[in-house]
């Protein structure tokens, strides 16, 4: 059976972000985060993806004025948290930004997925989804595509929104913290992503993963980890690691 695809917020973004595309106000070596990319992560991916260090300048200004979704949402509560001890938080929870109707069996899963990706983590970083959502962008080397419909755009790199996580903005440390979500994935963890629509950017390299996260998988040696979501079906709540998941998904694969 076929998902329903009432996709909000994420495929309605075109009016968001109105700015024009813009470079890095300096290189991302020199903003010092330690988790920089294998290959430099975009700055801006369509009007899904702002990075931290676009919104704000070497002086610890906050540029919020070229993105008025963010400025309107977030530059009362970022001006008072510039007055913040440094290690303190800007707490923010969770927001509903890319739905569906929630999957119920692994079939389901394999079968509606526009892509299914089997890939490293080699970069993340912090900034804000579809104008307003702060989290973290996880930069991807696909190792392998395990499915791929027609027109999914076959890229070297592809990146998602995880909605969980720390990271600064200048001196401001932002904490985003969503219910039912894993702990982040660190650079070097694999991940299995199975995005139910094609890309939204004019790039074709951000993977919509939606609010309930049943569209990720993170794995490394200790095991796997998942959404509270995914983990109603039992096929991902049992698996013990990535690979064992996709022999799962390539012999179904295989009997369609």
């Amino acid at each position: 059976m076929l998902r329903s695809s009432g996709l909000i917020a994420a495929v309605c973004v075109s009016a968001l972000l109105a700015a024009p595309v813009a470079t890095a106000l300096w290189p991302q070596e020199e903003w010092g985060d330690e988790r920089a990319g294998k290959i430099p992560i975009p700055s801006r991916i369509g009007d899904l993806w702002v990075s931290a260090e676009m919104l704000i300048s070497r002086n610890d200004s906050l540029l919020l004025a070229a993105y008025p979704m963010i400025d309107q949402r977030w530059s009362a509560e970022l001006a008072a948290a510039l007055e913040y001890p440094p290690e303190q938080c800007l707490e923010i929870g969770p927001g509903s930004y890319a739905s569906y109707a929630r999957l119920e069996t692994f079939s389901e899963a394999v079968t509606t997925a526009a892509a299914i990706i089997h890939g490293t983590v080699v970069g993340i970083a912090g900034g804000f989804h579809a104008g307003m959502h702060p989290g973290l962008l996880i930069q991807v080397e696909v190792q392998e595509w395990v499915k791929r419909k027609s027109g999914y755009p076959e890229t070297p790199y592809v990146y998602f929104y995880y909605p969980v996580g720390d990271f600064r903005l200048g001196s401001i440390r932002i904490c985003k913290k969503t219910p039912g979500w894993p702990d982040p994935p660190e650079v070097g963890d694999e991940v299995l992503l199975s995005p139910q629509v094609t890309p939204m950017d004019p790039e074709g390299i951000m993977a919509i993963v939606t609010t309930d996260g049943e569209e990720m998988v993170i794995g490394n040696p200790a095991g796997i980890r998942i959404s509270s979501a995914l983990s109603e079906i039992e096929e991902f709540r049992t698996a013990t690691s990535i690979q064992a998941l996709k022999r799962l998904i390539e012999e179904m694969l295989q009997e369609q």
